[in-house]
Order: structure tokens, then C-alpha cells, then sequence
């Protein structure tokens, strides 16, 4: 395992696309999985409490509540406001259905720094 350094972080992110560099601060700001972070809906989003609601999981300790720092918060009201479906972070083809992956934007990304 490595640590990633400040610096690398904002090379890494100042890299990234737009939508990768929001997916990749929700996980970086609350520990979140990929796939938790592609499947946040708008109902789970609890912005005047600061968390997000975790609703699934394949153990209960996997459906919890996140606390919610000041860049996450920033994502999450921007995604909130730009969002047409359910999913802040929807698939670029049918906003009814979450992202599966950002894999290449991950791969774009390291390239780049």
C-alpha cells in the first residue's frame, strides 16, 4: 500500500475531468467506495445535517450514515443542482441509471501526472 501526498492528490485531480474529479473527491473527502459514490441519490443527500445516507450494503456496517466535510458538501450541491434523474452521478446516456465505471478516467488521469 502507498500514501499519496498532497501534492500528488492535486496533480491527480487537476488532471481529472470534471465529473471523474467530483466522484474522485466524494471518495477521497468520505472514504466512500466507487460504486457507493455512483449510486448517491438525490433522497439520500442530507445537506442541512451535513451526511449522506448509505442505504445498502452486503453487511449492515455497510449501510450507514457518512459525515459530510466541506468539499463534499460543495460536490454534492453542485451535482445536486445539475442533476435530471435520480442518481447525481448518472450514466451519460440514460440519467435513470447510475455510472458503472470510471476506469479509463482513472487510467487518463495517472497518465497525466
Amino acid at each position: 500500500m502507498r500514501v499519496v501526498s498532497h501534492d500528488e492528490e492535486q496533480r491527480y485531480l487537476s488532471a481529472a475531468s470534471p465529473l471523474f474529479r467530483d466522484v474522485a473527491t466524494m471518495i477521497i473527502e468520505t472514504g466512500m467506495c466507487p460504486e457507493e459514490v455512483f449510486t448517491i441519490t438525490k433522497e439520500n443527500v442530507h445537506l442541512n445535517r451535513q451526511y449522506l445516507f448509505v442505504p445498502t450494503g452486503k453487511t449492515s456496517f455497510r449501510r450507514r450514515s457518512v459525515p459530510l466535510t466541506e468539499k463534499s458538501s460543495e460536490v454534492l450541491k453542485r451535482r445536486l443542482a445539475a442533476c435530471k434523474g435520480p442518481f447525481l452521478f448518472p450514466h451519460r446516456r440514460d440519467p435513470n441509471k447510475p455510472l458503472t465505471t470510471m476506469q479509463k478516467s482513472h487510467l487518463r488521469a495517472m497518465q497525466a501526472v
